[in-house]
């Protein structure tokens, strides 16, 4: 049998489909398992697709199974009951080699409640969205190789793996909304909505992130006059880059992706799910970025938004280089 690549996440945590198009566009039989999607036991279903050499590679928290997800986030265990660890993947899988693809810029290699660091050496490659020395020196064992790769979710051509005739135009305002579990179950939909209304002004565009029954939320917006919903599934980088100013709550991705982009970028300043301190110690280390003291729910100052609007840097993000993950698979298939 053949070699195949198996892939593994969880909703908005996947990030690996563009990759997979690709993979597969060079000839490669390619199992992705999206959490967020896959129904049944995932066991059961990779059974049937066993056989021949497996390339393992995964875009989800490397040690985040359900048993630590009910101690640290109950409400994981209860949205993705039939979730499986990368740790668990690979047990199972026994892969000829393992590679770890960050979906996260903000802490790429996992955040202080998970330790996840130190579990990077289960990997045998690790594709770094930008600084690989600093990742090696995080690693254990030196049997893990790092490679700079760039940022798996910024493609130079996206419309080629999205298929989509996305429009170019520009946009004043975009904002996107992390959180999204902690504030719909404090608050429901509505009060979600809620929560948003002061910042949904007619020049405003709102995407929210991949997430289970988000359509319920996107209707809700959907009925504000004068706001455009973006669909979830839409690529947040490139709305980023078509935006004059990148809004986003808690410390999320989505800051570091901004400002990394050169975009002048604000952070919402509230208490929800994360403290605001908590928000600017995590976040402190960007460039480009302006906090909003959101705890009040009022509209963003217009003289605010027209001076950081003014802002703009140098992008420093680099594409993704897909030829590398072709490069080092086939180095596999002449070792094997």
């Amino acid at each position: 049998m053949g070699m195949k690549i198996i892939t593994s996440g969880v909703d908005s945590e996947y990030v690996l489909a563009n990759l997979c198009e690709d993979l597969r566009s060079k000839g490669y039989e390619v199992i992705e398992i999206d959490f967020g999607k896959f129904k049944g036991n995932v066991y059961e279903y990779l059974e049937e697709h066993l056989g021949g050499p497996i390339v393992y590679i995964t875009s989800a928290h490397t040690n985040l199974s359900l048993r630590v997800a009910s101690h640290i986030a109950p409400i994981f265990t209860t949205l993705y009951p039939n979730y499986v660890s990368p740790l668990e993947m690979i047990a199972y899988l026994k892969p000829l080699v393992s590679m770890y693809i960050p979906h996260d810029l903000l802490t790429p290699y996992g955040d202080t409640n998970l330790n996840e660091y130190r579990f990077l050496d289960v990997f045998d490659y690790i594709l770094a969205p930008y600084q690989a020395a600093e990742v090696e020196r995080m690693i254990a064992s030196k049997g893990t190789k790092v490679y700079e790769a760039g940022w798996i979710k910024y493609v130079s051509d996206y419309k080629h793996y999205r298929n989509t005739q996305e429009s170019s135009e520009p946009i004043e305002m975009m904002l996107f909304v992390s959180m999204v579990e902690h504030l719909r179950t404090k608050y429901g939909v509505n009060g979600f909505v809620d929560y948003l209304l002061p910042l949904l002004r007619s020049n405003v565009h709102i995407k929210l992130p991949v997430w289970k029954d988000i359509e319920i939320i996107e209707v809700a917006l959907k009925e504000i006059q004068g706001v455009e919903v973006v669909s979830a599934q839409e690529d947040s980088i490139s709305l980023i880059q078509r935006s004059h100013i990148v809004i986003c709550n808690g410390a999320s991705s989505i800051h570091a992706e901004a400002t990394l982009l050169g975009k002048p970028t604000i952070c919402l300043l509230d208490d929800e799910g994360i403290t605001a301190e908590d928000q600017k110690k995590k976040l402190e280390h960007l460039h480009n970025l302006h906090f909003y003291d959101y705890r009040s729910k009022q509209a963003i100052p217009d003289d605010l938004l027209e001076n950081i609007r003014q802002k703009s840097i140098r992008p420093i993000l680099k594409n993704f280089d897909f030829t590398l993950v072709d490069m080092l698979i086939k180095q596999l298939t002449v070792r094997s």
